[in-house]
């Protein structure tokens, strides 16, 4: 069930309207599907932001706005500013800046790439103590114990960076891609989110041999993406995956020894 903010409880609108003023529009952003409310809010006496909200009750929901609230603060020089978090009346909510911004294209000839590449490269982090998950635990059930352990790591991941969580601010004078929508942040190995973003650059139309030359730009995946550990996130991601993306996954599985 998708919600409209004037649907959204009093108490967290109130809350919300206490900080930032009262809320003369609320502008649905369809197209952000990971919680169940998402809109632009404007005031008369406060900046546009951005609320995303999700009852207590929509586990996946609450669980992202959780973890974006844990991630975003900690790669504040690439994500969008969070301006606050809530947990008031069975709901949880984030409120962020909002930026007019573009997404990011990531097919082979795009000028957009090599800012994709410093952004990624600013991203590294080592965050030790956080109540972040590790990437490992999304597939404890399923996944070998040697496997498990080579996708652990004290790194801070996105693990979602799909274009749309790429954006380019239109506002400033030298285009910079920021990284939003930190909902997904895990910790895990560096080298499993260059892995990850393989998907991202086969979807854009590069080659397999076009997609790991991009991705050998970056040292981690140089140094640190034995086959073995990739063939173990490879064979995690294909769990569940569609028909398209298995097959994608399938392109980095290294066969077995002999």
């Amino acid at each position: 069930m998708n919600y409209r903010w004037s649907t959204v409880p009093f108490v967290l609108r109130d809350a919300i309207e206490s900080d930032i003023g009262h809320v003369r529009t609320a502008s649905p952003l369809e197209w952000m599907r990971s919680v169940p409310m998402v809109a632009v809010l404007r005031t008369r006496t406060h900046r546009a932001v951005v609320v995303k909200a999700a009852p207590e009750s929509h586990i996946s929901g609450a669980e992202y706005l959780r973890r974006e609230a844990v991630a975003a603060p900690r790669v504040a020089e690439l994500a969008t500013q969070m301006l606050g978090t809530y947990q008031v009346g069975g709901w949880v909510a984030n409120i962020t800046a909002f930026h007019r911004a573009r997404f990011v294209n990531l097919s082979p000839e795009s000028p957009d790439l090599p800012r994709v590449a410093r952004a990624l490269d600013a991203a590294r982090r080592t965050h030790y103590g956080s109540p972040l998950p590790s990437l490992s635990d999304r597939w404890s059930d399923v996944l070998s114990a040697d496997d498990r352990h080579l996708l652990r790591g004290q790194f801070l991941l996105h693990t979602n960076l799909h274009p749309t969580n790429l954006s380019i601010y239109s506002a400033l004078s030298v285009p910079r891609v920021h990284i939003v929508g930190w909902g997904r942040a895990v910790l895990g190995p560096r080298w499993a989110e260059f892995t990850l973003f393989y998907r991202q650059l086969r979807r854009a139309g590069h080659t397999p041999s076009g997609a790991v030359a991009w991705l050998h730009q970056f040292p981690e995946w140089r140094t640190a993406a034995l086959p073995e550990r990739v063939t173990a996130l490879a064979r995690a991601m294909q769990l569940g995956a569609s028909r398209h993306d298995h097959d994608i996954w399938a392109e980095l599985v290294s066969p077995p020894a002999r």
